[in-house]
């Protein structure tokens, strides 16, 4: 899922705080992707700065992936 919002706040501050709140709501920060930085190693900047902070519900997880085991291998494949 993809949310999008706007802040004034800047992006380093932005991700502290979703970082933050997740966990005080018993999500674990599962990674946190540089996207801005990855695509500039790889020679393809882009002119604004990019994070992606992936997030999950170690509660909910479970539940789902007890009803629907064949979500276990939808990411690998």
């Amino acid at each position: 899922m993809l949310l999008n919002y706007e802040s004034s706040k800047s992006v380093q501050e932005v991700r502290s705080a979703i970082e933050e709140n997740a966990k005080a709501k018993g999500f674990g920060v599962m990674a946190v992707h540089e996207v801005s930085k990855i695509l500039e190693n790889k020679g393809v900047p882009i002119n604004y700065e990019c994070v992606i902070v992936e997030v999950c519900s170690p509660k909910h997880a479970s539940q789902v992936l007890q009803k629907n085991p064949q979500y276990i291998y939808s990411h690998a494949v």
